[in-house]
């Protein structure tokens, strides 16, 4: 249900997208609280898995993005890392300070991706459907919607992977001020 839920929601932000629907509400934010609350609303899949999500964004780290569209980048992200890694993996969120903006690292133990398949990420026109661990399906519909808000907040994302040794997701956010 909660896969169901999740892909009817891309969907639908997703459609919004490419109708231009979807306007931006830029405000400054802490970026370690909306982290904690996607880390929370998938706590029960991480657990069905005995997955570990390590949060180490400092209290405090204020950026400026659409916290609609970025909440929506960070569950995506996270549900992905859970659905792709083993059972007693770990996933982490990690970031570096750039002059300018963070960027937020996802990263996660699970079973990786190929060099081949890293270069169809991000990309509407090639099927990227995927398994995960568990056998739970991957569109790649989430990925394409995480691209289309981060750029949309001015950011850009990127992957890094190697198969059976995990895989990080990278993403830049505008860093604020209190």
């Amino acid at each position: 249900a909660n896969s169901l839920l999740n892909l009817v929601e891309n969907l639908l932000n997703w459609a919004r997208t490419q109708t231009h629907k979807i306007s931006i509400n830029s405000e400054s934010f802490d970026l370690n609280l909306i982290i904690d609350q996607n880390i929370s609303l998938l706590k029960f899949n991480a657990d069905k898995k005995n997955i570990q999500i390590t949060n180490n964004i400092k209290k405090g780290t204020i950026i400026i993005a659409d916290i609609n569209l970025l909440t929506t980048v960070i569950r995506n992200l996270l549900a992905n890392a859970i659905k792709f890694t083993e059972k007693n993996g770990y996933v982490e969120i990690n970031m570096k300070e750039k002059t300018n903006c963070f960027e937020v690292y996802v990263s996660d133990t699970g079973i990786g991706i190929s060099d081949e398949d890293l270069k169809k990420l991000f990309r509407i026109d090639i099927d990227t459907t995927s398994v995960g661990d568990s056998s739970e399906k991957g569109t790649g519909l989430g990925l394409i919607l995480c691209k289309e808000f981060i750029e949309m907040n001015g950011g850009t994302i990127r992957a890094e992977s190697e198969p059976e040794k995990g895989s990080s997701f990278i993403f830049t956010v505008k860093k604020g001020t209190v």
